[in-house]
């Protein structure tokens, strides 16, 4: 349980959160274009996700994708 807990914890620091709303943001952006979609948003930014930390990363590209379907 403390496991769980502590993973709460590492995903609610304001750097995390501003990250995973900027990539749903940037996802409906992408996704409300035509002839972009989330594959394309995703693959021309993983290159960004190099220099972020592992948590933060994986959130942006999920959230991407997310944000890509929905718009």
């Amino acid at each position: 349980m403390t496991i769980l807990f502590e993973a709460i914890a590492n995903n609610l620091f304001f750097e995390n959160i501003a990250i995973l709303f900027s990539a749903v943001f940037i996802g409906y952006f992408v996704g409300a274009i035509p002839g972009i979609s989330k594959g394309i948003a995703i693959a021309v930014s993983l290159p960004l996700t190099y220099y972020m930390p592992t948590v933060s990363a994986i959130g942006y590209l999920i959230a991407l994708a997310k944000g890509g379907s929905a718009g």
